[in-house]
């Protein structure tokens, strides 16, 4: 894989001015450029000063960018008066100034292209009494033909507003069939100029800004490329995918976006997924069970200590059906997925390395890779995570490819659970599922389900405690209903859970002595004898939950 180092600023500077004749580079050329770099410095420490973050601002494509806004600027004083007026709507985002900078790189390039065009439709367009001129060789459409290009796939552009009678001399114009193979986005005939023009128009089209013909190119040639998306691509997806207020990724893009921001993942950071949905064994014909999908970031300092400040991950709504799949193409790891779903692993052809720390419990676990390959922690280790993957499932389907036994790497352990399991290749890593153990006693097998829900649904925060927001923990999804929410409180009274400043905290000392389990081993599914009589005392004292 190569790797794309970041220079220093001395660099950078010295970077953009040699993409840049001397003649261009003025007093307000320096000035532009400086405040560029201004603003993005303000948004990435507002960031959280992770090293990451501010190798953004010197990444090479970033720099490519920049250069390309500054050498090509007919208005440098027009340009330094938006730059000073810049007031981030979020300072917590350090794509947003990006995002304009390639917003005003195709308002340019629409700029240079329109006079042109009007030379040619003007007297159509009279005639039409049509004059919304501004819709032609927009942001948008320029978008279009740029993917319809790279891709070698129609791709819908022609604008809507366009009178019927004018489309076909627009598409005709030669003012646009050459200016699309000299944009600024494009090196070469078919090919983007940089991995951020690249990732800007995969992102927009993934969240559906760009009709469903440049969605579904982009979805289909990012899952079946061999390398991991850049980070970047990550950065504009989840800066958009709002819905009222509220963030929501595509259940078909959470493995691809997951592939972005784990393609940044070093020894002083990692990213953590979580998939929060309704248990697989409670929501049969269910038709939607909307899940949250959280991303977390954690960084280190060079001694190893977790320096990420002690902040809720990234959430956003996740839609679930029965006939939705989450899939993940190349990887999974430092994930807890509970979707009442299919998830699917891998694709043909290719091994699919995941772990350290995964556990899923799907509705359907699907492998449609070789090959799994279990791997052992060589990054920095996260207060409670293991070498641990659990694979927990209602049924289990398999390419007919399928038929080697999953490799582990040394320190590495794999648990697989779902009916057949016991089978060839899974043989020696099936266990029965845990609630066996309880199910001649139904009201107790329940009550093991919801408890086993609660507790797992705890995360390290990487300082040495298993913590949860409360929205988190008695949202009913965890819960769900009044044996649940007794079932908690039952659980704060014997300290085997505390709440502090809005957080629950588990208490692995206590939960040891009355329950005589670990977080560790109640993700593995084991239940110990200690922990069934707790249960059951739970059961005889509220018989009122149980009743028929």
């Amino acid at each position: 894989m190569v790797s794309i180092v970041p220079f220093e600023r001395t660099q950078a500077n010295e970077y953009i001015d040699s993409k840049v004749s001397q003649e261009q580079r003025t007093k307000p050329f320096y000035e532009c450029r400086d405040l560029i770099f201004a603003n993005l410095a303000f948004s990435v420490a507002n960031s959280g000063h992770s090293s990451a973050a501010n190798e953004f601002l010197h990444y090479p494509p970033v720099l490519d960018v920049i250069t390309t806004l500054l050498k090509d600027e007919p208005n440098l004083q027009q340009l330094k008066n938006i730059l000073g007026n810049f007031e981030p709507v979020n300072p917590e985002n350090s794509i947003e100034l990006l995002q304009r900078i390639i917003d005003r790189i195709l308002d340019r390039e629409q700029g240079k292209v329109l006079p042109a065009i009007r030379s040619v439709l003007s007297e159509q367009a009279a005639t039409l009494n049509w004059s919304d001129w501004g819709e032609l060789y927009s942001k948008d459409e320029q978008c279009k033909r740029l993917l319809g290009r790279v891709f070698s796939h129609h791709i819908a552009a022609t604008p809507t507003a366009l009178p019927l009678p004018m489309q076909q001399n627009y598409e005709d114009c030669e003012a646009i069939a050459a200016a699309l193979p000299e944009h600024p986005f494009l090196q070469g005939v078919d090919q983007f100029a940089n991995r951020v023009f690249e990732s800007y128009l995969h992102a927009r089209a993934l969240l559906d800004e760009l009709g469903s013909g440049a969605k579904e190119a982009v979805t289909r040639s990012l899952l079946d490329q061999g390398d991991l998306p850049s980070r970047l691509l990550a950065a504009f997806y989840l800066s958009g995918g709002r819905d009222g207020g509220e963030r929501v990724i595509a259940p078909e893009h959470l493995g691809l976006i997951y592939d972005s921001l784990a393609s940044d993942d070093s020894n002083q950071s990692l990213v953590r997924l979580s998939v929060d949905g309704s248990d697989p064994t409670s929501v049969a014909g269910a038709e939607s069970q909307d899940a949250e999908a959280e991303f977390e970031f954690i960084a280190f300092d060079d001694e190893g200590t977790v320096v990420t400040p002690l902040l809720d991950p990234v959430s956003f709504v996740l839609p679930l059906s029965n006939d939705t799949t989450l899939c993940f193409p190349n990887q999974l790891r430092d994930a807890v997925i509970t979707a009442p779903c299919r998830v699917e692993l891998g694709t043909s052809g290719k091994d699919f390395p995941i772990g350290p720390d995964v556990h899923i419990h799907a509705q359907v676990l699907a492998i449609a890779a070789d090959s799994i390959v279990v791997k052992s922690r060589t990054k920095r280790l996260v207060g409670e995570a293991t070498n641990e993957v659990v694979m927990e499932a209602e049924q289990y389907e398999s390419e007919g490819s399928f038929t080697k036994t999953p490799m582990t790497y040394e320190g590495s352990s794999l648990t697989v659970t779902w009916p057949g399991a016991e089978q060839y290749p899974w043989t020696k890593f099936a266990e029965p599922p845990a609630v066996a153990e309880v199910e001649d006693e139904d009201d107790l097998a329940d009550v093991y389900r919801r408890f086993k829900r609660i507790v797992t649904t705890f995360k390290s925060n990487g300082r040495g405690s298993l913590a949860r927001t409360r929205l988190k923990i008695e949202h009913h999804r965890v819960l769900q209903g009044s044996m649940g929410q007794e079932l908690l409180e039952q659980l704060l009274e014997d300290e085997i859970l505390t709440l502090r400043q809005n957080r629950y905290f588990w208490n692995a000392g206590q939960a040891d002595e009355l329950l005589g389990v670990s977080w560790q081993d109640l993700r593995k599914g084991k239940v110990p004898a200690l922990l069934a009589e707790y249960l059951r005392g739970f059961v005889r004292e509220r018989p009122e939950l149980f009743k028929a």
